[in-house]
């Protein structure tokens, strides 16, 4: 399907903001890499803030995480297993949607106009790591545990390997190498993390 100008303009723009940063961004890049004249980003976008507003906004109508396939795969015996399933999908999660989550950990707290947004993925991977928990209370499975820590505490170090790796090593995407990497990494983490709401029988 062919892009209209200002498609074009914010799929460049959302890559470029992405990768550099707000103000380091200029519009003549984003008009170069979008095949354009900079004139036709004034034109549709009036100034720079508003093409950020207007593009971050376009991501987000685009943007769907599909729990359901998930939630299917989940044993709900198996805790230990569950937690590697649910840990490679926030990992996958984060890399669908790796220039979104970039633009908000890098100017969610400099620029005013975008703080209304919070995190968008991080809500929707909440409720899913809490609905799971819960359920896993529920059928004994697991040590009664305050679901929203624990799921705080295993998404914060989620957050923190998705950001060493895609600053540190400009990795943009969750590819076989990058999955294995990240994942291997992981075992031990959710043994540890198993470890602390096994239920002794």
């Amino acid at each position: 399907m062919k892009l209209s100008a200002k498609e074009k303009i914010e799929a460049s723009a959302l890559i470029l903001f992405s990768r550099q940063g707000f103000y380091e961004t200029s519009t003549s890049e984003i008009a170069k890499e979008a095949g354009v004249s900079e004139a036709t980003i004034f034109r549709l976008f009036s100034n720079k803030i508003n093409l950020y507003i207007e593009t971050l906004t376009s991501a987000i109508k685009g943007f769907e995480i599909n729990t359901n396939k998930v939630l299917a795969s989940l044993s709900f015996e198996s805790f230990e297993n569950d937690l590697t399933i649910l840990v490679d999908f926030s990992f996958a999660s984060y890399f669908d949607n790796l220039h979104i989550f970039r633009i908000f950990v890098s100017n969610m707290i400099q620029i005013q106009e975008i703080r209304e947004f919070a995190f968008l993925i991080f809500p929707d991977l909440r409720q899913l790591f809490n609905d799971y928990l819960n359920e896993m209370q529920i059928r004994s499975k697991i040590q009664t545990c305050d679901c929203k820590k624990f799921t705080n505490l295993l998404l914060s170090n989620v957050l923190k390997d998705v950001i060493f790796t895609t600053t540190f090593t400009k990795t943009e995407a969750f590819d076989q190498a990058t999955h294995d990497l990240i994942m291997n990494q992981w075992v031990n983490k959710i043994k540890f993390y198993s470890s602390l709401l096994r239920r002794e029988d």
